[in-house]
């Protein structure tokens, strides 16, 4: 996968990469891919630090989540300083439209992205709170508009919550169907038991 990877990025990847002479596979990418691309090996161990120093000389022309991808490479090689240099002041102002072909994106999507890395980078950065907010804000009915939104924002806020010491009021109950089994609330430990009838 990594051979793979290396060559698309280099736009000479094919199924032969794989092994598979019976399928040929090219296909230009754009930079924002290389982005994750790059994330993606860097996770493996296996860094492509050239090419994330040619996308860091075009920061400009990638979006919030192809910056905040380029920036997790960074900073999972350790390079905390080319992780934040690769996010310029502009970077929260960006508006990322929904895309439900060849590269998934969409505004909330990159905002997840980005607030997760910069949880990763610096829990005391000024744009994390901004970005809690957004993302509260732009569910709807308990949800986000699609699986890759409510995947990438219970990530981010999920991350978010076990970074935050700060105690939390809060109360529930449980139901089954119409009926109230529990209630609990932060102070104390509840437990129930559901017995399913056929």
């Amino acid at each position: 996968l990594a051979t793979f990877l290396r060559g698309t990025l280099a736009g000479s990847a094919s199924s032969h990469d794989f092994d598979d002479r019976h399928v040929w596979y090219h296909e230009e990418i754009d930079d924002h891919t290389r982005a994750r691309i790059c994330r993606v090996l860097a996770g493996f161990g296996k860094p492509d630090e050239g090419w994330m120093s040619r996308l860091s000389e075009r920061v400009a022309f990638l979006d919030m989540a192809g910056r905040a991808d380029l920036a997790a490479a960074w900073l999972l090689v350790g390079r905390k300083d080319r992780s934040l240099a690769v996010l310029p002041d502009d970077t929260l102002g960006q508006s990322v439209p929904l895309r439900s072909a060849g590269r998934l994106g969409s505004q909330t999507y990159a905002e997840a992205n980005l607030l997760g890395v910069l949880l990763e980078i610096d829990r005391s950065h000024p744009w994390i709170p901004t970005l809690v907010r957004r993302l509260d804000e732009s569910r709807r009915d308990g949800r986000w508009q699609n699986t890759l939104e409510n995947a990438a924002a219970l990530s981010a806020l999920t991350h978010f919550q076990a970074a935050t010491t700060e105690v939390t009021d809060f109360t529930g109950s449980i139901q089954f169907g119409l009926r109230a089994l529990a209630e609990f609330d932060h102070g104390r430990v509840t437990t129930t038991r559901v017995e399913q009838h056929s």
